[in-house]
């Protein structure tokens, strides 16, 4: 058998070729959205401009975290229209470009929610020297170009013109603790408004029987007894399962055919462009953030913490082309002659018109609705695979780690400099990386403004280095 030595330049670049590079610094990925708001974006428009980061992730999972992205940007949209973020010319897919006014999205809450930014941005308390009094305030940070900060936020009219993807998703796609999926997507606080602002009258509603029910014995996401319900509006329908805690006589529907006591309920409705807004209520109708634990737990990833949001539970959940199968038990028992039997007319009218349907049909409409409208907004994906590709994007940030590796890409170097680079450091965060070790993405968060501060000396040393000859 004959056998041919490889020469080592080759080698050697085979090796730099298949080794995974270092993401783009925050000042890159800065100077790169000044230079593209400055030239590629009118004047009238630079005020709703914002930029989308992808360089934490690497080259090859950007294409599907995009898509993942837009289906959030389209989630929380107020417009009818879907529309897709545009990668930055020259950004090699890190930058996505997209229009607060194209998604009709309040400026005002974009503001409040990058205010927590810890990777352009610093959060510090100073002392007012008039009244005593300790403030936090919000400032970009040391370790970017502060000049061209400053020429971005005068351009864009904002603090916060540029975050990180998986950072905006992780914000953006839920309603728990620290979540802005209510405030980005207009959710009212009382439940007698949400049906208001999806122009549904309760009242005409169930007098048109515009409404049918279901009854189960057992739900697969709770367990227990469940309503279900199909209301009929102008933009499509809303789906709403009241759950409770605990199956008693009083919290049983099949023993309370119309009426029953429930504990939470989830609405699921159509929005003016086909996608789905997402909302939880109490039985008094406030909006919640969460689904307490005793109803029900989130299951749909295994590295989750269990509690049940919206947005991100339910799109995990409703893999099934956004609505779950499910099997009307009340029906089955009017089907085997065990009827729901009342003294009033009208409500026996009322039993037979809201519980005699199976919600078959009905499903397979809507589910195809979503679908397309899924499709458009991640440029094909199926349902399933949009659903994947948003859990696999918020997962990555909120659930796993950060591994020493992931921390070198997000400060913009390469494994191998990460060691030395933090060595110098204090911060047992910092010095846990140094020694293999993974830490939880908060204290990741807390610590990089020392991270990216030590990393930039080191990267503009190097600048200043080859601008001398040395």
């Amino acid at each position: 058998m004959k056998h041919t030595l490889m020469n080592p330049i080759w080698l050697g670049l085979m090796l730099v070729a298949f080794a995974e590079l270092p993401g783009a610094t925050p000042r890159q990925d800065l100077a790169a959205a000044v230079r593209d708001v400055s030239t590629n974006v009118t004047a009238s428009e630079r005020t709703h401009t914002r930029y989308l980061s992808l360089s934490a992730i690497p080259a090859d999972q950007r294409k599907e975290a995009a898509a993942a992205v837009s289906l959030v940007l389209n989630s929380v949209s107020r417009s009818s229209r879907i529309a897709r973020p545009r990668p930055v010319e020259g950004s090699d897919g890190r930058l996505l470009r997209f229009s607060l006014r194209r998604y009709q999205l309040p400026s005002e809450v974009w503001e409040a929610m990058v205010a927590a930014d810890p990777y352009w941005h610093l959060r510090t308390k100073v002392v007012d020297p008039r009244s005593g009094k300790t403030r936090e305030v919000f400032s970009d940070g040391g370790w970017v170009d502060l000049r061209a900060a400053a020429e971005l936020r005068n351009l864009t009219g904002s603090g916060g013109a540029l975050v990180r993807a998986d950072w905006f998703v992780a914000k953006a796609a839920t309603s728990a603790s620290g979540g802005f999926y209510y405030q980005l997507a207009g959710v009212p606080t009382r439940e007698e408004d949400f049906f208001k602002q999806l122009g549904i009258d309760l009242k005409i509603n169930e007098k048109l029987r515009a409404d049918r029910g279901a009854n189960m014995f057992k739900s697969r996401v709770t367990g227990k007894v469940r309503r279900v319900i199909r209301r009929q509006g102008p933009l499509g329908a809303v789906w709403t399962t009241l759950d409770v805690v605990r199956s008693t006589p009083e919290r049983d529907p099949f023993r309370n055919p119309l009426d029953f006591k429930y504990d939470a309920g989830e609405h699921i409705a159509v929005k003016a462009n086909g996608l789905h807004l997402f909302t939880l209520y109490d039985a008094q109708g406030d909006r919640v953030g969460t689904v307490p634990d005793r109803i029900a737990k989130d299951t749909s990833d295994p590295h989750g913490d269990g509690i049940i949001a919206a947005m991100i539970s339910c799109v995990r959940c409703h893999r099934e082309d956004g609505l779950r199968p499910l099997v009307n038990d009340q029906r089955r028992l009017l089907s085997a002659n065990i009827d729901l039997l009342a003294e009033d007319d009208d409500v026996a009218e009322r039993l037979a018109a809201f519980y005699d349907t199976s919600l078959g049909k009905e499903l397979r409409r809507d589910r195809e609705d979503y679908s397309e409208s899924v499709a458009r907004a991640t440029g094909g994906m199926k349902v399933e695979q949009a659903s994947k590709a948003l859990g696999r994007l918020f997962r990555s940030y909120v659930y796993l780690r950060v591994t020493p590796r992931q921390a070198a890409r997000e400060l913009g170097v390469s494994a191998e400099r990460l060691r030395p680079l933090l060595a110098v450091s204090h911060d047992p965060i910092l010095l846990a990386l140094c020694e293999g070790i993974s830490v939880q993405r908060e204290q990741w968060e807390a610590s990089f403004a020392e991270a990216a501060t030590l990393a930039s000396k080191v990267q503009q040393a190097r600048i200043k280095s080859k601008g001398s000859g040395k």
